[in-house]
């Protein structure tokens, strides 16, 4: 009686090395599956359910060969939808902000409000006209992101790539500098 794919699947079968050697000819038994080769794609179909804990130790992998692609993808080809990723990011961290401006409390109120327990009217002002500045802050890197899109793909990924990191590294900065002397004036 023939097996189906679901039924191995559910099959807590631990095939080993043995099984290590026949996943390796997984694809081509799979697409030739004869009634000689029933057995080879049974034990391949084993194999491939059952992960050893050697293979996870790579998993922190993925998230780099994918970068890794998409810069590739980027590089060697000329797919201009590629260039719309910042424009994408840099929306959806503007929408963020914007939004909760219509909330009772804003983003910032909310992180600040984990970190330090309850805030006071000085902290609620204060957070919540730093979430008008992210806001305006965001739409400008929105705005020049859109812009870039249509530049030279040097002029792209400088900003894209550095330009805006810094200029956020340094609204943090100069943020974290003026909460700083406004706490000791308070």
């Amino acid at each position: 009686m023939k097996k189906t794919i679901d039924q191995y699947l559910k099959s807590p079968t631990n095939v080993g090395a043995e099984g290590k050697r026949a996943s390796d000819q997984c694809l081509i038994s799979l697409t030739n599956v004869g009634k000689e080769d029933e057995r080879a794609s049974d034990q391949c179909l084993i194999s491939l359910t059952n992960i050893d804990k050697e293979d996870k130790k790579f998993k922190f992998l993925i998230p780099i060969f994918f970068t890794l692609a998409v810069i590739l993808l980027f590089h060697y080809t000329q797919i201009f939808a590629v260039k719309f990723y910042p424009v994408c990011a840099n929306l959806t961290v503007f929408l963020i902000f914007f939004t909760s401006l219509f909330a009772k409390e804003t983003v910032i109120q909310k992180i600040a409000k984990a970190i330090e327990g309850e805030l006071d009217d000085f902290t609620k002002n204060y957070t919540r006209k730093l979430t008008y500045v992210w806001c305006v802050f965001c739409f400008c890197n929105l705005i020049i992101s859109i812009i870039t899109v249509f530049l030279p793909e040097k002029i792209w990924a400088i900003y894209n790539g550095c330009i805006s990191y810094i200029a956020i590294g340094t609204m943090f900065a100069v943020e974290y500098m003026i909460r700083t002397v406004m706490r000791q004036k308070k």
